[in-house]
């Protein structure tokens, strides 16, 4: 859809305000305590939450893919791999 200059004028009017980004702590800690139970299921889905709230956050998408791994979704880990906006490097040998 192009810009129309009404857009344009309605995109300026509203005010531009930096938001801290989301706390994303807690999940952190439930993420860490399903590893530790080997709860990988839930674990991709607080993954989800995590990457719905801030979709750049490396470390919850590395997370998402060892859980996915250890369910036995190859298939599905690979192709969230190869579908992510991240720079992933999949022949490095460090």
């Amino acid at each position: 859809m192009p810009f129309t200059d009404f857009s344009i004028a309605l995109f300026l009017s509203q005010p531009f305000v930096l938001q801290p980004p989301p706390d994303t702590s807690s999940l952190y800690v439930e993420l860490s305590k399903l590893q530790q139970a080997q709860d990988f299921e839930k674990g991709i889905k607080v993954c989800n939450k995590i990457l719905n709230l801030t979709p750049s956050d490396v470390t919850a998408f590395h997370c998402k893919i060892v859980c996915m791994v250890q369910t036995a979704k190859f298939q599905d880990a690979l192709k969230q791999i190869e579908d992510t906006h991240f720079k992933v490097d999949l022949v490095s040998d460090t």
